[in-house]
């Protein structure tokens, strides 16, 4: 006789890799991901400081070192587009070597995320751009279980100068009321490996259908799988580089990156 309970294990130990696998990913989800994202040598030991503080069970620890990186001339902008992705990288490493459990990870990733507030005003306001500036779109699907690489690629939008909405796991008529209540110059998707299509193809339609719509960008390490993700999805266009999304898009005078905004510190 089959035992009844060992399916439901199964299961569960799958579903909770998933979200560990996505959280792995999450950070290189980015759509945004900045060229030639290397750590300067100096300073390269920063991202285990980081990961560590993460983890750690005192949460202050996060805020130390990025004091620390901070004052050892670490721009906000490094921390929070190269840093902070690399953590959580590792994080997710961390979980799938059995070196940390799925709350712990769960728990970095936050603290990560809240650290992004502490660095600027991109991440703690939406109301940064003039009033006739372009305006985005993020959308993250409903299996979407982290937000921190969408997170990171609002600051970079707003860094540029654009107007910037974020939205995790809408049905379709609440996207559809949502497309009705403003006009987007562009939606921008960012998604996983993790993630199935069937649920972007879902956005991309709902978008598309839509008289006169706004261009569809996808990018994220769902392009990294060997699979046309642009014509399974639908999207206008598939790619990670933010220039060259907002290239296609016809946002040119946005493709230079100004200098960080000061923050809270």
């Amino acid at each position: 006789m089959s035992n009844p309970s060992k399916p439901e294990s199964v299961s569960a130990s799958d579903e909770e890799t998933d979200r560990v696998a996505h959280l792995a990913n999450q950070a290189l989800s980015v759509l945004a991901s900045r060229k030639g994202g290397t750590l300067p040598a100096l300073h390269d030991h920063y991202v285990g400081h980081l990961t560590d503080a993460a983890k750690a069970s005192d949460p202050a620890e996060v805020m130390a070192v990025r004091d620390r990186m901070l004052n050892d001339g670490i721009k906000p902008i490094d921390i929070s587009d190269v840093y902070i992705p690399a953590a959580a990288r590792l994080l997710g490493e961390a979980w799938c070597s059995d070196d940390a459990s799925f709350a712990t990870v769960t728990i970095g990733a936050s603290r990560l995320q809240g650290m992004l507030r502490t660095l600027g005003t991109e991440w703690s306001s939406s109301d940064l751009s003039s009033k006739d500036a372009p305006a985005s779109l993020i959308l993250l699907a409903k299996e979407a279980y982290h937000t921190l690489g969408a997170v990171i690629l609002a600051g970079q939008l707003r860094r540029r100068g654009l107007a910037v909405r974020l939205v995790i796991g809408l049905e379709l008529d609440e996207l559809e009321r949502l497309l009705e209540t403003a006009r987007y110059d562009v939606v921008l998707i960012s998604a996983s490996t993790s993630e199935r299509l069937e649920p972007l193809n879902s956005l991309v339609h709902k978008i598309k259908t839509r008289a006169d719509p706004p261009p569809v960008i996808i990018g994220g390490t769902v392009l990294d799988q060997n699979i046309d993700v642009k014509t399974l999805t639908g999207a206008d266009c598939a790619t990670s580089d933010l220039d060259e999304a907002l290239n296609y898009c016809g946002l040119t005078d946005y493709l230079s990156k100004p200098a960080h905004k000061a923050g809270q510190l």
